[in-house]
């Protein structure tokens, strides 16, 4: 009965032993069952629906289900190859993927710039049968005595024992794997195509257990010179280690080539060499990425032989070979025999089988030797092959012609021959497979593709296209690299376009409904595999982004919000159509339409401006300002900055100005007011740099002055309420910190979707004093007060004066329904003639204050300091790491966060002994400013500032139990003023009082935080228990987990990692990077760029939202 079942299985596609079948059905009897258990919880939100359920549900919604359709706000046909358009998603709309972002360095945006969203996106494994490869290989499951360390003799020492009378113990050598593994693997251009398999080869042979060490190279097969390797394949380095690297002289290594046979050395057989070497040492094999039909034209071709060996584990070259047919007088094979497979269990288990035999025989395809030998196979052993392409790889750059490895024919598409645009497409086409030709135009139409795309596509395309089809393309010619700065990203980032000549006869050849089709197709494969798959990086366009697309970039897939959700972005809400739509508390400040509409004052750097400021790399410069000359700029983080250059003679009237808006920031904190990122007063000339205000879609945010100029727009009552408290409460702020303005106006006023800022601080007055040297320009015509006669007669009516103005300037001719008329009369007073009748901004500001809408669903408080503020992002980091590297990731979490420039971020140290944000964090030199406001229990606030602009709130004196007190609450509502996300560092471990008390209340996110170790995962499990039960289920399956990895060999957590996923909402996994375990500065400039983008991805899945308030 068993054996039927295993076979009932195996023909509906699941391959289980009979073992395997056991165990299964043992865990079906005992999981737990219905729509509450943990497995069916994980799994429910993935199912998608499918044919005619879909098709209800986007009819239902009125809109798209995200799969595809063809929505004509959505993009242009695919075949006219037009610029796609980005889409809103709310209910049944969708928003693109795209492949690729637009360059490193993003300058000014123009109209049709589009923000893109960093996240990752589910993919298809590369190794379809990986279990009957596993199976395959176990004969390689050996051991042999050890020469290291000895082991009892058990047996042996009672017999001893039995026979002397005497305590002897016998020993013996332990027992060990007989062999070691060095995987090499040829990262050229063209196996990017391979990455993914050769990641999960890796994988499998690192779990398998037969060997005793894994060790993995990079091979480089191309240019000059002999073959060389690397310490990491596709990691970017040079490749310096010479290859007799691999060899062991012992014999008991295994070395494992994976390569498709492009790369030159193939060819002209210096690979062969080197294969020869390694051969002559220890058992050798060279796994073809390639399919079998398309070995003839790569460099790496196989000839059927008859295979005998005498010893398990055997070097190559003691293998008898001989003609299968022909006798040895007639047939003789020359040189050192290397098998050739192919990555299928049934090629696989005969080599394993004959590595490890005693004496055995088997049929093997062997290495034949290079076309330049001489010996030319006319095809694929046992296969009769048709015409396939010569093999090429991608051009690395877009104006490189693409040629072909030396030694590749000519005739193949890479060839010369013909000229004109379509020749290099009708060449293709004569030598390519119809599937393969077909499949070139739906890669055409959503390119510029990576690798993971390509695969992508290729699974959903009509028919059953097959990776050989897949490969003929992406190695046909066509294909070249689109990436600005593709040798420095990482594999997966890069990405491959057509040429536009190319992209048109190739969109002709297939219906544009097969192409939706095929979008569509997509959209459904993503829905099935997300959360069961490996994943890869991705940009979905989101108006919060933090990069953008290029104009031309096309979509590869539409997801709707139901994926969007599981992939951990939240939705955006559609523009209101109408005033009366947008008049509530969640409508936007501006309308992004307006913003869109407003004229831009930014301009390209010009021949004599420097390229860089410190270390800000400038990218445009904007001369519109009155008292400097502002430039937006670029950090080594890729963060958004305004660098400023004041307008003075001479250096000590520079040094003033800066010096007075220097000042004047760091009063401001941030509130309504850039917050002050960096400044050098001694350099050639003076500089400061401020946080750049942009838009959500990251264009630099337009003056009130560019607002007004834009025609046809009202503000919606509630809208001006909220801008005119903003605009007064900054006043009021600076007049609470004893300054005075002196240059407010519409060209001073910044506006966002939903934040106003007041600029242009060189000219303030602080504390009485004018310390500009009446170099500075002050505020002048209708805004400046009539009793102001020269600069030191400001006084803060006169800044009511220009705030009134304003204010009154901004609602003539906006406003969708009139004024009140106390409020209109208190602007009124504010432009009195006689100061001593103005009000003051704090007066002008509760005028607003109470004429602002309630929350949506809530009423009104009665008075609105009763109730409890928060940030809006309230972090808490429980950081189970070893104690040296303790507070590092709350340290880099909260750098990119206020790199990122969408709020004032503040970490809370509460740790009672010394952690990383203690030593490991440069700080400005002005040193840590006391917080009074932030005091509280007995304790002392003190806040350095990080030239990222990050906020660290420490207390004196340290004392990490104090977080726990009740007293906490005021400490969140004090900070929810100024800041718009905390993180909490209470120390290792020191979460559970924490969780008890006053923080839960406030905790909007938990992130846990170990090191990849048995005791590490233990604890993070414990915790993820503890947080279900003192915060309330949606604290613990709101929490993410951050799983740092070692530089050592990693213990398996794949069971825990499953436990995880099913408990919390995400599960990520930090590479180690060895600048962050040297003990030096913590700088997100300083961390690898894989290491980057992971961090990057764990703040915004960790600063994103988490579905409501906890």
């Amino acid at each position: 009965m068993p054996q039927r079942l295993v076979r009932v299985l195996r023909d509906c596609g699941v391959e289980l032993s009979a073992h395997e079948l056991v165990d299964a059905l043992w865990l079906a009897s005992r999981l737990p069952e219905g729509a509450a258990a943990p497995l069916a919880h994980a799994l429910g939100p993935v199912a998608a629906p499918t044919g005619g359920e879909a098709a209800r549900q986007g009819a239902a919604t009125g809109g798209d289900t995200g799969q595809g359709a063809t929505d004509p706000e959505r993009a242009d046909s695919p075949g006219s190859g037009g610029t796609a358009r980005t889409s809103r998603v709310e209910g049944g709309s969708a928003s693109a993927l795209h492949a690729a972002a637009g360059d490193h360095r993003p300058g000014p945006r123009g109209a049709t710039s589009r923000s893109a969203l960093a996240l990752r996106v589910p993919e298809e494994k590369a190794l379809t049968a990986e279990l009957g490869l596993g199976r395959a290989l176990r004969a390689l499951k050996q051991h042999r005595a050890g020469a290291r360390q000895d082991e009892i003799d058990e047996d042996a020492t009672a017999s001893a024992m039995a026979e002397t009378g005497l305590p002897d113990v016998v020993l013996r050598p332990g027992r060990e794997r007989w062999l070691d593994l060095a995987l090499v693997v040829d990262d050229g251009v063209s196996m990017l195509l391979w990455r993914r398999l050769c990641a999960e080869l890796r994988a499998l042979l690192e779990r398998l257990g037969a060997f005793r060490n894994v060790r993995v190279y990079g091979l480089c097969s191309r240019g000059p010179g002999r073959p060389r390797l690397s310490a990491r394949p596709f990691g970017g380095e040079e490749a310096m280690l010479d290859a007799a690297t691999a060899a062991d002289p012992s014999g008991h290594t295994l070395v494992l080539v994976v390569s498709d046979g492009v790369g030159a050395m193939w060819r002209d057989g210096r690979m062969h060499s080197a294969l020869e070497r390694w051969a002559g040492c220890g058992p050798t094999a060279v796994v073809h990425a390639l399919p079998l039909r398309m070995w003839p034209g790569s460099g790496i071709r196989a000839e059927d032989w008859q295979v005998t060996v005498r010893q398990a584990g055997s070097a190559n070259d003691t293998w008898q070979v001989a003609d299968p047919v022909l006798p040895p007088e007639l047939a003789m094979f020359e040189g050192v025999p290397v098998p050739v497979l192919e990555p299928e269990p049934s090629a696989v288990a005969s080599w394993a089988r004959l590595v490890a035999s005693e004496g055995d025989s088997a049929m093997l395809p062997l290495l034949a030797p290079p076309a330049s030998a001489g010996r030319i196979s006319a095809q694929a052993p046992g296969v009769s092959a048709p015409p396939v392409p010569v093999p090429c790889a991608p051009s690395a750059d877009a104006s490189a012609p693409r040629l072909p490895e030396a030694g590749a024919s000519g005739a193949g598409p890479c060839g010369a021959g013909g000229s004109g645009a379509a020749d290099p497409v009708l060449r293709f086409r004569d030598v390519a497979s119809p599937e393969a030709y077909r499949l070139a135009s739906h890669l055409a139409a959503v390119a510029p593709v990576s690798v993971p795309v390509m695969r992508l596509v290729q699974l959903s395309v009509p028919w059953r296209a097959q990776t050989a089809h897949l490969a003929e393309v992406f190695l046909g010619g066509l294909m070249r690299r689109s990436d600005h700065d593709g040798h420095e990203l990482p594999p997966q980032h890069r990405s491959f376009d057509f040429d536009e000549s190319a992209r048109a006869v190739l969109l002709d050849a297939v219906p544009a409904a097969e192409l939706l089709s095929t979008g569509r197709a997509i959209a459904d494969r993503l829905t099935r595999l997300v959360g069961r798959s490996p994943d890869f990086p991705a940009w979905l366009a989101h108006p919060d982004g933090t990069r953008e697309l290029d104009p031309a970039a096309r979509p590869f897939a539409w997801v709707g919000a139901p994926l969007l959700a599981h992939l951990g972005i939240t939705p955006e809400k559609p523009e209101p159509t109408s005033a009366e739509e947008a008049d509530d508390a969640d409508s936007p400040l501006m309308s992004p339409r307006v913003l869109r509409g407003a004229a831009t004052s930014w301009q390209p750097l010009r021949g004599s401006d420097p390229p860089s400021v410190g270390r800000y790399g400038l990218v445009a410069r904007n001369d519109a300002g009155a008292n400097a000359l502002s430039f937006s700029a670029v950090t080594p983080g890729s963060a958004r900055v305004l660098v400023k250059l004041a307008r003075a003679r001479g250096y000590s009237a520079a040094w003033a100005m800066l010096s007075t808006e220097q000042r004047a920031l760091r009063r401001m904190a941030g509130r309504h007011a850039p917050r002050l990122m960096d400044a050098d007063s001694h350099g050639a000339p003076p500089w400061l740099a401020t946080r750049l205000v942009r838009t959500r879609a990251g264009s630099p945010a337009p003056t009130l002055r560019a607002l007004d100029r834009v025609p046809d727009w009202r503000w919606p009552k509630h809208s001006f309420t909220r801008f005119g408290h903003q605009l007064a409460e900054a006043v009021s702020v600076c007049h609470r910190e004893r300054m005075v303005h002196r240059a407010l106006s519409p060209d001073t006023v910044l506006v966002t979707e939903d934040q106003v800022t007041v600029v242009g601080w060189m000219a303030a007055l602080i504390d009485g004093e004018d310390r500009d040297g009446g170099q500075a320009v002050l505020g002048g015509g209708p805004y400046r007060a009539p009793e102001v006669a020269d600069p030191g007669t400001h006084t803060e009516a006169s800044d009511v004066y220009s705030l009134g103005a304003t204010l009154l300037m901004a609602s003539r001719n906006r406003l969708a329904q009139p004024l009140d008329a106390d409020l209109e009369s208190l602007l009124r007073r504010c432009v009195d003639p006689d100061p001593a009748l103005r009000p003051t901004a704090r007066a002008v500001a509760d005028a607003f204050a109470l004429r602002l809408p309630p929350e949506r669903g809530k009423a009104a408080p009665a008075r609105p300091e009763a109730s409890t503020r928060r940030p809006a992002r309230h972090i808490t980091v429980i950081d189970f790491s070893s104690r040296q590297e303790r507070g590092s990731t709350t340290a880099l979490l909260g750098i990119l966060l206020a790199e990122r420039g969408d709020g004032e971020v503040l970490v809370i140290n509460g740790a009672s002994a010394v952690t990383a944000l203690d030593n490991r964090m440069r700080y400005s030199a002005d040193g840590p400013r006391r917080a009074h406001r932030l005091d509280f229990a007995g304790a002392r606030a003190f806040v350095s500032r990080h030239r990222s602009g990050l906020d660290v709130l420490t207390y004196s004196p340290r004392a990490s139990a104090q977080l726990a007190a009740d007293g906490y609450r005021q400490v969140c509502e004090a900070a929810a003023e100024q800041y718009g996300t905390v993180l909490v560092e209470p120390g290792g471990g020191e979460y559970a009082a924490l969780m008890r008390r006053g923080a839960v209340e406030t905790t909007t996110q938990v992130l846990l935080v170990a090191d990849q170790s048995a005791h590490g995962l233990q604890q993070v499990e414990r915790a993820t228990l503890r947080l279900a039960a003192e915060g309330g289920d949606g604290l613990g399956r709101n929490a993410v987990v951050a799983i740092k990895q070692g530089h050592d060999r990693p213990v398996s957590v794949w069971g825990a990692e499953a436990r995880l996923r099913q408990r919390c909402r995400s599960v990520h996994f930090l590479p180690h990077d060895r600048r962050l375990a040297d003990g030096g500065e913590l700088d997100s400039a300083r961390l690898a760029k894989d290491t980057l983008l992971e961090y990057r991805l764990l703040a915004n899945v960790t600063a994103g939202p988490v579905g409501g308030a906890i």
